[in-house]
């Protein structure tokens, strides 16, 4: 797990652990899909227990909402606002600008044989 997808200043005030599990789970669900990944996989890679994830969330859906919405603010901060709301670049350049934002983005995802992403 490389921790690109998501980067760990987004996950704010939040206790470092969280910070871990977020990321440990957002990698592994641009890996192997919602589906594929288990709390297991979630937990070893943060080097704790499976258990003990039920201490900072109460389901894996509630880590996957925690990371989409950290994937959101990353959105809004980095690409949005720089590039197109702020920016006093023509239309046409700030359309390419975001375009390859979002192509560094995607290109952290494996490509699925089923055309899931993030399944």
């Amino acid at each position: 797990m490389s921790g690109d997808i998501l980067p760990y200043h987004l996950v704010d005030k939040q206790a470092p652990m969280r910070k871990k599990l977020v990321l440990a789970a957002t990698e592994y669900f641009t890996l192997k899909g919602y589906h594929g990944t288990s709390l297991t996989d979630i937990a070893q890679a943060c080097n704790i227990r499976k258990a003990s994830i039920f201490y900072h969330f109460e389901s894996k859906e509630e880590i996957a909402l925690c990371a989409i919405d950290c994937l959101r603010r990353y959105c809004e901060q980095e690409i949005f606002q720089p590039i197109v709301y702020q920016s006093e670049a023509p239309v046409n350049e700030r359309v390419q600008r975001f375009a390859s934002a979002m192509e560094q983005i995607y290109q952290h995802q494996p490509n699925s044989s089923e055309g899931e992403v993030n399944g």
